[in-house]
């Protein structure tokens, strides 16, 4: 998973083919194989900026 998102593949599109291949009946089957390599979370996480600043609320803090 982690080559694919390198490589700039939909993931959810991509997704249920492993679980198929794998021949698992749900996707929480699936997703106990899934990890996030530790050399790779920069990566995800750069990707996953743009997403995250839509989702996540920006956090002011006040000067005492």
């Amino acid at each position: 998973m982690n080559q694919w998102v390198k490589e700039g593949h939909d993931i959810n599109a991509l997704y249920p083919y492993l679980s198929e291949y794998m021949g698992h009946s749900n996707y929480a089957d699936t997703d106990y194989y899934l990890s996030l390599v530790e050399d790779f979370y920069p990566e995800m996480e750069q990707r996953l900026s743009s997403v995250n600043d839509d989702i996540l609320p920006e956090v002011h803090h006040e000067e005492e």
